[in-house]
Parts: C-alpha cells; sequence; structure tokens
C-alpha cells in the first residue's frame, strides 16, 4: 500500500490562516441577534407610525368635516321645468354655511324626491363651496280623467300630480271613458291609451301633435278626436298607425263627397266606413284596395256592423 504524500499530510494537519472557524460562529451568533434586535425595533416603529398616522387622519378629518373653511356658500340647480323650482330651492339654501364635507346628502336627496315631478335627482360636491344639483324629472304623457278629476300621467300610466290651472304651458292629449270600466280595469285601460300614443309619436311625431283625445270606454276600439277634424276617428287598438295612415290619405275626398260626418271608422280591412251627420243608419263606405293609400273611385253605401274586437276586420 503506498503511504500518503507527506506534503499532503502536512497540509492537511496545518490549520489554515483565513479560516477561523470559533470565531465565525460568534460573529453569525452576534449578527443573527442585531439583526432580530433591528427588525423588532423596525416593526415597534412602523406600528407606531401607523398608529399616529391613524390619529393624525382622524383629526385631519374631523377638522376637514367642521372647518369654515368648506363651508357651502354657492348650491347649482340645473334640469327642473315642471317641478316646484323655489320649493327646491328653499331646500337647499338651507344648506348654505354647512361644511361641504359634512353635509348629509342622502337625507338631501330624499327631500328632493318627494316632489312628485323628481324622478331622479343627482347632488356633487364641488370644492370648496359648492353643491351642484342634477335633477331629471318625470315624462308626461298624456292627462287622464280618471273618477272625474283629471290628472297628468307618465309613460307608465302612473298620476304624477292632478291637472292645475299653473300646468296650463303642457299641451298633452286627453284620456276619456276609463271611468266607464271597472275600477280593476282603469290602469290597464290608460296604458292602452298611452302605448297608442307612443305608437304615433314613434311613427310620426308630428300626428301626435293633431291629437286631441282619446276616449277608451269600448273594448274593442279607440274614438280619436284630432284637432281641427269635425268628426271623432274610431282606431283599432292594434293598428292605430295604419288607421290613421289611412285616414289622412283620403280625408279631403270623405269630406267632398259625403259633406258632414258624424263618426268615420277606420277598423275596417280594404275599406272605411263613413257615418254622414243626420243619418248613422245608413254609413257610406269607401273602398279601399289592398295595399293602396288612395280611395277607389265608388263610393258606396254598405249597412253598418260592429266588428268583433282586435285588430282590423273584413268587411
Amino acid at each position: 500500500m503506498s503511504k500518503p504524500s507527506t506534503r499532503s499530510t502536512i497540509r492537511a494537519a496545518r490549520p489554515s490562516p483565513y479560516r477561523r472557524p470559533e470565531r465565525n460562529k460568534v460573529l453569525k451568533r452576534s449578527r443573527r441577534r442585531r439583526f432580530i434586535r433591528r427588525g423588532t425595533a423596525g416593526t415597534v416603529l412602523a406600528v407606531a407610525g401607523l398608529a399616529a398616522l391613524a390619529w393624525g387622519s382622524s383629526l385631519g378629518l374631523d377638522w376637514l368635516r367642521s372647518t369654515p373653511l368648506l363651508g357651502v356658500r354657492a348650491v347649482s340647480l340645473d334640469g327642473v321645468r315642471m317641478a316646484d323650482a323655489e320649493r327646491l330651492r328653499a331646500q337647499l339654501s338651507s344648506l348654505r354655511g354647512e361644511n361641504l364635507l359634512a353635509a348629509n346628502l342622502q337625507a338631501l336627496r330624499s327631500a328632493l324626491l318627494a316632489d312628485p315631478w323628481v324622478r331622479e335627482a343627482v347632488i356633487r360636491r364641488v370644492f370648496p363651496h359648492t353643491l351642484s344639483v342634477r335633477i331629471e324629472e318625470k315624462q308626461p304623457v298624456a292627462v287622464a280623467v280618471l273618477d272625474g278629476i283629471p290628472a297628468v300621467v307618465d309613460r307608465s300610466g302612473a298620476i304624477i300630480v292632478p291637472w292645475l290651472a299653473r300646468l296650463g304651458s303642457l299641451d298633452l292629449p286627453l284620456i276619456t271613458g276609463v271611468d266607464a270600466v271597472r275600477a280593476a280595469e282603469r290602469p290597464g285601460r290608460v296604458r292602452v291609451g298611452i302605448e297608442a300614443l307612443a305608437a304615433l309619436g314613434q311613427h310620426d311625431p308630428d300626428l301626435i301633435e293633431r291629437v286631441s283625445e282619446m276616449n277608451l270606454s269600448r273594448q274593442d276600439r279607440i274614438t280619436a278626436h284630432l284637432i281641427g277634424e269635425p268628426a271623432p276617428l274610431f282606431l283599432s287598438r292594434e293598428d292605430v298607425t295604419v288607421n290613421l295612415d289611412h285616414y289622412l290619405a283620403i280625408r279631403d275626398d270623405i269630406h267632398h263627397r259625403v259633406g258632414q260626418v258624424a263618426a268615420i271608422d277606420l277598423r275596417w280591412r280594404g275599406r272605411v266606413v263613413v257615418i254622414p251627420a243626420g243619418n248613422p243608419a245608413r254609413p257610406a263606405g269607401l273602398g279601399l284596395g289592398p295595399g293602396t293609400r288612395r280611395p277607389s273611385a265608388t263610393l258606396r253605401t254598405v249597412s253598418l256592423r260592429e266588428p268583433s274586437p282586435g285588430g282590423q276586420h273584413d268587411g
């Protein structure tokens, strides 16, 4: 067996001048203790700093909520057309002098929504001294006579306010005949009139401006009165726009041939039934060819029949 080299043995037995194992262990323990102490101190300082910041923030927020430097000095109000603007401004003026941040905007919004015309109220703080209020009003579409009292109604048929003299600036069609039906059916009957008006407005905005009144007392028809037209028009509930288009296409010919008219029934498919004034038992029928909007050349007398409810009917 070969003997180990003497140089190797001596090198292995001689301690390295660069290795100090015992001192290294002491240094590591010392550094670990210092790190722990520093980490603990840093944590304590961070917690203390956060606590001081929270305390300062609380005091700062309290100061901001109470300082007169942020007092309300101006209130802007937009979007008011039909609502009681003076009453709304009086509610807003009560906030003058209050701190802008401390003002209870939810309570203010609830107070504004109490006005029957107000559908929504959006309130914003505008620093440093202003409250900005934007009002969105309900949209009136008609005046409905309910229990003998005219009332302004919105698109859902809900009453906004009773009709008052100060509302004379509103140019709205009148819905009548609702009191002739059972109380449980009245809301639905009002919606029938509103849907008919909406269909007319979508079809021809100028046409709806000519509607003066819609009578809904009958289940099988809508009786419409147009501004400037002497005779009422009987319309199908399902084809209001088609019926009126047909009438406007031949109205001049009707009045030229028949003269004074008591009523005009537009619900029949292919014809218009004209009831002459003073002789309702003998209506005159104007033939309308399928798909045409001009009357045929023949004016004939037909017997008056009441069509069954729903849609236009064959003659």
